[in-house]
């Protein structure tokens, strides 16, 4: 279970570099100006998530607490929520996501996701504090 995240980051990592290469390299022709910048957004926000889970797996992984399962998770549902909302919408195939609610509801998601990082702070774990401690010797 503590490796789950690892492997959903890497996977969302390989999906989105794919993804990215393709927009890249096919579909300039297809897509219009504005719905490749649509889908370019989608790919870096997806490889941006794909670095929040590996930043909430290791987290999870050191830690053991509760709020980084759920901060990965959370990114895991902006992933599919608003990287493939986007994609959709670039695509023209739905028009529902053309209203937004999608990517409306993945941004309750990304900030959800924070906000239980978050969360450890007030619960005087002081992880920040810890990791700028590294380079100091106090482990």
């Amino acid at each position: 279970m503590k490796n789950i995240f690892y492997i959903f980051g890497s996977l969302s990592a390989f999906t989105g570099v794919a993804l990215g290469a393709f927009g890249a390299h096919s579909l300039k022709e297809s897509l219009s100006a504005e719905m490749l910048a649509i889908f370019e957004t989608g790919v870096r926000y997806q490889i941006y998530h794909s670095f929040a889970l590996f930043i909430a797996g290791w987290a999870f992984q050191k830690y053991s607490h509760v709020s980084f399962s759920k901060a990965g998770w959370l990114f895991v549902s902006g992933i599919v929520l608003f990287s493939g909302s986007l994609y959709m919408l670039a695509a023209n195939r739905y028009e529902y996501v053309r209203s937004g609610y999608a990517c409306g509801w993945a941004g309750i998601s990304r900030r959800m996701a924070i906000s239980c990082c978050g969360i450890l702070e007030n619960k005087k774990l002081r992880i920040v504090k810890r990791i700028g401690s590294l380079g100091s010797g106090a482990f």
